[in-house]
């Protein structure tokens, strides 16, 4: 979780102060925050929920009220990942 913080802070300072400067992306998400945890001899895997992705952005990253952050999550069926199901992407902007 820490380490998502810091990359959050690089990817921070690609924004240009002009209104309108947007980042977006996905990755795998879960509707609660908390590790993925795969078959036994994966390794867990972090993940934040659409309320804790927007926390981050909104309120640690920036100051709150001064980002508008659009999340949700999207349940998708994968069958080339079996290690966690349901999958989930968060996808932001």
């Amino acid at each position: 979780e820490a380490r998502q913080y810091e990359l959050g802070q690089r990817l921070a300072t690609l924004l240009s102060p002009q209104p309108g400067s947007i980042l977006f992306g996905s990755h795998i998400g879960m509707p609660e925050k908390g590790f993925a945890r795969g078959k036994e001899e994966e390794p867990s895997l972090f993940c934040h929920s659409p309320e804790t992705w927007r926390d981050l952005w909104d309120g640690q990253i920036f100051e709150k009220g001064t980002v508008r952050v659009e999340v949700y999550l999207k349940e998708v069926e994968r069958p080339d990942v079996k290690l966690f199901e349901p999958f989930y992407f968060l996808i932001w902007s």
